[in-house]
């Protein structure tokens, strides 16, 4: 995803350090592990929708274990090609 839009805003240190902290810990730099959050705070809320991440939610049962030919079929969907 390219990031072409930048937004500042003031938050109290203790909410950056554990922001930096979770970076860190999951090998992130503070930018994307925002970014991240946000996503994840975006999809949650049913009145928002990602434009890139949600687009094979729903696609198969969850209670269905995905199948190699599953696989193969989002594969062939995101790069475009046929299977």
């Amino acid at each position: 995803m390219s990031k072409n839009a930048a937004i500042s805003i003031r938050l109290p240190a203790d909410i950056k350090a554990s922001l930096v902290a979770r970076a860190h810990a999951q090998h992130r730099s503070l930018s994307a592990q925002i970014t991240h959050d946000l996503e994840i705070a975006a999809n949650n809320d049913p009145g928002i929708k990602a434009s890139h991440s949600c687009r094979f939610l729903g696609r198969f049962p969850s209670n269905t274990i995905v199948s190699d030919d599953d696989i193969a079929l989002v594969r062939s969907m995101l790069w475009r090609r046929n299977k």
